[in-house]
């Protein structure tokens, strides 16, 4: 028993085990098997742990601590508990959950009149964690401030600054965006962005625009120049801004850009034109000597005539990044092209006080100094030309060159004027010659992703399919290093160089260390090697190739992308070489286990040692309000001409109308929707619905807002209650955050007492090591030569003991628990075994003796007791382990003999027919307080007195064996109903009463007797009513919606949701027609329905002739939707005429007159409309109005609310202004909640209106 306690306790506090746990608690996508959640064997789920992609948590994490530290966050996330006392200093600052000190959500006006677009937030690194300062920018404004979120307030900066921009909507309204056709212009809405660090760009995308730029130091900024003379024998084409525009625009958020390239990459701007420029901050003297704000530092043509429309700068780009030729910089223009660099530009001297030209000379000279490379799959394709009518090649583009080319002036001047030429062209021009164009495309980069020999970048290019005809696409491109042998090479062999000797350090790589802290084996490419060296690894030369993938849509269809968002958690954006768990693992192998906080864990050898597989997620947001997950480093083509399809690792079929903005750590997602909703999801999947909703579409405040923001000019066109912007912590660890709500700002701070604590506890034993010597501390060490030897062997010596006194304790602690001694401190494990197997052998003789020596019982008795055996160790096995659970109770450990009768009671007659029947069963166990009589005996069947005890024991046995034979195999039937109960389409809500039966009778009634009518339902029990009360004619019940379609071709659906009726389309694979209808059950019962239809023409005829058997007048609304339209109109107007209706009877009443009066002056009046003459919302006014069947039956509340939300998207969707839409859509919320399932006009009673 010891050794087998020993191994189990062993077993379950291995890696693998909490591996196991893991893959629990975080399905993810790959455990759904059949419907359902779970495999059949543990082994299973450790292999999908293995394959598991998440990034972790923690820099040293195990699957221990990955599994504590995330469920705890997320449970944490859950509560929703403030981690700071907020004290609001601005009066128009508010607090969510009642307001006060202490609240988590701060929510506070932005100072902004258009709705927030963009936010960027400093939150502190590492220790150095602090209240975290934001700023918020309005691109259609062209306005940013800023603000201290944890005390509610503007700091004042940028609210001064120039906003009469120019816009391409108001110079050109009859002109497509995007450079559509007719394509004579160009133009966008305008570009922003912004750095809290640093201030914010801008850029007018029109004709004619302007890039503006505003340091964080100043009130107000400057607009930035971009036009160059001409200068052809220096490289300088002819550059205007006439009809160009500033299509893309970017800003350092960090400091790294501006390291690598001495301040000369802090703004980077694109243009329509194909110019992209680079210019100084003028905030960093250290970075930028003797550059001024807004000066321009660097220029190149990279693709004359096509806008540059994506930028992406690597924000932790570092020295030793740049070194081992890694990308920092990518550029994508219109066509789908992409360019990168690997080198920083290095700036050209300018000599005194420069004038304007010369420093634009000097950005022109400096461009040259380093290579663009272009992503050759994603080079411009021709467009067909099968009569030879183009004189231009497509697929050709020049561009500027560097000085690595070594071209001669001549060569200089005539491709300077070729530059010019194809500058010159129109969009039309390029549309005509070229495939793919689209301004509309994405760009996101992993520049952390690692292949394993020093590339792996991934550059992802989103398709969004919002134009007509376009089809969403994800497409990445991972750059690899492609292995090339010495034959394949020899001509390009580099010479042989001086190669200094590099030998091992004792702190592991090499003396004289090299790039990311990889040995000199490791980045062979950057060393020169011997051509005849015997020496020379073949395999170290590598040549870059591009691996094509794309990013698969599952099951989801009809994608239009809305929102893009990566995960920006620090430890996601770490290359390989800057890992900590793998640069321990590559460090010195000579310490002690305990002088690495790896501890006693085996090595990590790869990233697929690691918990997560160092992956780094990407999430897409769509128009129908789903939001798709995938592995940026997810598995790769296996050749260059192969593409491959990346899965989903997770869908989140979120409750938003459509997806608005996007934000993803590696704890949490965020989703924020264009109706105001924000929720926190798990992208592990350990819970199918959100974690916490962070903001909600519901709230009287937002009402308020909405209200307010749609009374305003400016808030004509506009979403004033969407969430424009999200931002999260980059530590996942701290649940901080703040999205924009229009032109509010909502900033959540939530505590994890328990996580804290236990991130607290591993610090202190980090620390704890790192002063002991630790040689994979980050200590400057000052001590040489022999002082730091005897140093480093005093630290061994220490860890040595520790190691010993914890050793001794821990043997200790298993002696105790497990007696693993019993044998002696020596005994192998076959020993143990053996002497556990000889107890087990002892044990088993004698209770085999007892047995025997025991009174033989009736034959009859024995039968029974020995196929109640099973039942007997089962309750038996149940009393030991509850009895060892509570042996903290004084009372049950003081009584040797306590024991634990457990009584299955029996299911009656009623009870059993009840139970099949239904599925709905429930399984009654009773579990009987111990008595000071009883001795073991388990007494009686349940529902007779336990004072009884003149039962004899194999009555008891029989009993307790019946009973839990019944009680098992009920069980089993209940779990299988359970599984059987899931069906192909989604549950329909079970109404009390609905349009479709009666219907339903009407078109039994009036089809002819040679059609046969088919019908289902998901009750039974209203399928045989209407069976029975349609005899004699024939009715064909059908067993679910797929058997109605494949026997009728005609389909009428009432159903209450979207997804039931593509549900029954999805079976059908038939047309469909918009037809919705009005009148309500009334309407239905009496077969005066009327429909309002959206088809094409030749549609109507047949649909008519159908829809005219339900009701009386079927009206053609136009194409496909125009239906539906007609209904929200229809239904917004009705929910605006009910209120008023409710509120005039209510007004009338209680001035005395009667109600019935009141209604006959409404209905013969000005006043008069359906809610009064048919639907009257008074009791007893109209018998048959639902109010006077205490409002049931009719059109639900709850569906009327549904309808008047979808009316307001839609009217916000065609920019229609809605005045009363707020205030009814809060009194039919506070209705449906009032008095969930009654008529809609059921607001009278709502109102207090006297009955």
């Amino acid at each position: 028993m010891s050794l087998v306690s020993r191994r189990f306790h062993r077993l379950v506090t291995t890696p693998p085990a909490w591996r196991i746990a893991f893959a629990r608690f975080f399905p993810g996508a790959e455990s759904t098997v059949g419907g359902h959640v779970g495999t059949a064997w543990p082994g299973a789920e450790a292999e999908r742990s293995h394959r598991r992609a998440f990034t972790r948590l923690s820099a040293l994490a195990s699957w221990r601590s990955e599994y504590i530290l995330r469920t705890r966050l997320l449970r944490s996330l859950a509560r929703g508990r403030p981690a700071l006392q907020v004290v609001a200093k601005s009066p128009s600052a508010r607090h969510g959950g009642g307001g006060g000190q202490g609240s988590a959500v701060v929510t506070y006006q932005s100072g902004l009149m258009f709705p927030v677009s963009h936010l960027h937030a400093c939150f502190g690194v590492g220790l150095n964690k602090r209240q975290p300062l934001v700023m918020h920018g309005a691109a259609e404004q062209g306005l940013v401030s800023s603000s201290e979120p944890a005390d509610g307030k503007l700091t004042g900066w940028g609210l001064a600054d120039f906003q009469a921009f120019k816009h391409f909507a108001d110079l050109f309204p009859g002109e497509r965006e995007y450079g559509l056709a007719p394509a004579t212009v160009i133009g966008m809405p305008n570009v922003l962005d912004i750095s809290q660090p640093f201030g914010k760009i801008y850029g007018e995308a029109c004709p004619g625009g302007r890039l503006f730029y505003t340091a964080a130091n100043e009130q107000r900024g400057r607009f930035l120049g971009m036009s160059s003379v001409a200068r052809h024998t220096l490289g300088i084409p002819e550059v205007t801004m006439l009809g160009c525009a500033v299509t893309s625009v970017w800003i350092a958020k960090s400091e790294a850009p501006l390291k690598v390239s001495n301040g000369t990459v802090g703004i980077m701007a694109g243009f329509s034109n194909g110019v992209l420029a680079t210019y100084a901050l003028g905030a960093n003297t250290a970075y930028e000597k003797g550059l001024d704000k807004g000066t321009p530092t660097a220029k190149w043509v990279l693709c004359p005539g096509i806008p540059i429309i994506g930028i992406q700068v690597d924000d932790r780009a570092s020295r030793p990044r740049i070194d081992a030729g890694r990308i920092w910089l990518v550029v994508l223009n219109a066509l789908g092209e992409v360019f990168y660099l690997t080198a920083s530009p290095v700036r050209a001297d300018a000599r005194g006080k420069a004038t304007a030209d010369e420093l634009d000379g000097v950005a022109w000279q400096t461009g040259r100094r380093v290579e663009w490379h272009l992503v050759e799959v994603t080079r411009r394709v021709a467009k067909a030309d099968p009569f030879g009518g183009v004189t231009v090649d497509g697929s050709y583009s020049p561009r500027t060159s560097s000085d690595a080319a070594g071209l001669g002036r001549e060569q200089i001047v005539a491709e300077t004027k070729e530059v010019e030429m194809f500058m010159h062209q129109k969009p039309s021009h390029y549309q005509s010659i070229c495939e793919g164009w689209d301004m509309r495309r994405k760009l996101v980069v992993d520049f952390a992703g690692d292949d394993g020999h020093g590339a792996g970048e991934g550059i992802f290019i989103l398709r969004c399919g919002l134009e007509e005809g376009q089809v969403a696409e994800i497409k990445r491109f991972t750059r690899t290093q492609k292995k090339i042998s010495v034959e394949d090479a020899l001509d390009s062999w580099p010479p042989i160089g001086a190669v200094s000797a590099r030998g091992r350090s004792i702190f592991g790589g090499s003396a004289g260390g090299s790039a990311g802290g990889e040995s000199s084996a490791q980045s062979p490419r950057y060393e020169a090697r011997s051509r005849t060296s015997s020496t020379d690894d073949v395999s170290a030369r590598f040549d870059s190739q591009w691996l094509i993938s794309t990013l698969g849509f599952g099951d989801v269809r009809n994608v239009q992308i809305s929102a893009v968002a990566a995960d920006e958690s620090d430890l996601a954006t770490l290359c390989a070489a800057e890992d900590p768990l793998l640069g321990m693992s590559n460090g010195s192998n000579s310490s002690s286990p305990f002088a690495s906080p790896l501890g006693h864990g085996s090595p990590v050898a790869a990233a697929a040692d690691i918990p997560g597989q160092r992956a780094r997620l990407i999430g897409v947001g769509t128009q129908s309000g789903v939001v798709l997950l995938w592995n940026m480093r997810g598995s790769r083509a296996p050749a260059a001409d192969v593409v491959n399809t990346v899965a989903p690792v997770r869908v989140v079929y979120t409750k938003s109308p459509q997806i608005s903005s996007l934000a993803l750590t590696s704890l949490y997602l965020v989703h924020g929707g264009n109706d105001g909703l924000v929720q926190a999801w798990d992208p592990l999947g350990s819970s199918s619905e959100p974690i916490r909703t962070l903001n909600s579409r519901f709230s009287d405040r937002a009402r308020r807002r909405i209200a307010q923001a749609d009374a305003s000019a400016e808030g004509v066109g506009h979403n004033y209650f969407a969430a424009g912007a999200l931002v999260l912590d980059p530590d996942p660890t701290v649940l901080r955050g703040m999205v924009s709500l229009g032109t509010h700002l909502r900033y959540w701070s939530y505590r994890s007492t328990a996580a804290d604590g236990y991130k607290s506890k591993k610090r202190q034993q980090l620390r704890g090591r790192l002063e002991r010597g630790s040689n994979a501390a980050d200590q400057k060490v000052t001590a040489t030569g022999r002082g730091l030897l005897k140093d480093y062997i005093a630290n061994e010596q220490r860890e040595l003991e520790r190691e010993k006194v914890a050793h001794a304790k821990e043997s200790e602690r298993m002696s105790g628990r497990f007696g693993t001694d019993l044998l002696g401190r020596g005994a192998s494990d076959e020993e143990m075994l053996a002497y556990a197997t000889m107890l087990s052998e002892e044990s088993f003789a004698s209770d085999e003796a007892r047995r025997r020596s025991s009174p033989s019982p009736t034959s009859a008795n024995k039968t029974r007791r020995q196929e109640g055996a099973e039942a007997a160790d089962l309750e038996e096995a149940i009393r030991l382990s509850l009895l060892e659970s509570e042996q903290s109770s004084s009372a049950w450990a003081s009584s040797p003999e306590f024991k634990m009768p457990i009584r299955y009671a029996k299911a009656s007659k009623q009870s059993s027919s009840a139970w099949t029947s239904s599925p709905e069963f429930k399984i009654p166990i009773r579990y009987a307080k111990a008595s000071k009589h009883s001795k073991g005996s388990p007494g009686v069947a349940a529902g007779r007195s336990t004072n009884k005890t003149n039962k004899t024991n194999n009555k008891h046995a029989s009993s307790s064996e019946d009973e839990l034979e019944l009680a098992l195999h009920l069980s089993l039937v209940e779990a299988a109903a359970g599984f059987s109960a899931e069906g192909d389409f989604p549950p329909l809500q079970k109404l009390p009463s609905s349009t479709g039966y009666p219907m339903a009778q009407n078109l039994r009634a009036k089809t002819a007797s040679n059609d046969s009518l088919a019908v289902f339902d998901v009750n039974g029990q209203r399928l045989q009513q209407f069976a029975s009360e349609a005899a004699p004619a024939v009715v064909a019940l059908a067993k679910g919606p797929r058997q109605v379609a494949e026997e009728s071709d005609t389909i009428i659906t009432a159903l209450p949701e979207p997804q039931h009726v593509k549900a029954v389309k999805s079976a059908a694979k038939a047309s469909f027609v918009d037809a919705p209808m009005s009148g309500g059950v009334v309407a239905a019962a009496a077969g005066t329905l009327t429909f309002m239809v959206g088809a094409d023409a030749e549609q109507i005829p047949v649909v008519e002739k159908v829809l005219l058997l339900l009701g009386k007048k079927v009206w053609h609304m136009g194409p496909q939707g125009a239906g539906l339209s007609g209904k929200l109109a229809n239904n917004y107007a009705l929910a605006i005429n009910n209120i008023g209706a409710a509120e005039a009877m209510n007004l009338g009443v209680r001035w005395g007159i009667e109600p019935v009066a009141l209604a006959n002056l409404l209905n013969s009046a000005t006043g008069r409309s359906w809610p009064t003459e048919v639907n009257n919302p008074v009791p007893g006014v109209l018998e048959t109005a639902p109010a006077s069947r205490d409002y049931t039956g009719g059109f639900g509340v709850s569906l009327m609310l549904k309808d008047l939300r979808l009316a307001m998207a839609a009217a916000n969707e065609a920019g229609a202004k809605l005045a009363l839409a707020d205030t009814a859509e809060h009194v039919y919320s506070a209705a449906a909640d009032e008095h969930k399932g009654k008529d809609f006009s059921v607001v009278y009673r709502w109102l207090g209106g006297k009955e």
